[in-house]
């Protein structure tokens, strides 16, 4: 089945950009911008916008 990745590619490079700031090393940055890329057509599929998940997020929903 097709998945809308719609916004995926900005959440990577929202989360890549974010962690290298925060001084993750490359691999682990890239490693979390992955996992949130990888994630995002879950919460978009439910109906959920791109701000509402960077707050989950960034209030520890979730650790990537």
């Amino acid at each position: 089945d097709a998945v809308d990745s719609t916004a995926a590619g900005d959440t990577f490079s929202g989360y890549l950009a974010a962690a290298l700031a925060d001084g993750a090393s490359l691999d682990e940055a890239a490693r979390r911008a992955m996992a949130a890329a990888a994630i995002w057509p879950w919460f978009r599929r439910r109906g959920f916008e791109a701000t509402f998940v960077a707050l989950f997020f960034a209030i520890g929903g979730a650790v990537l």
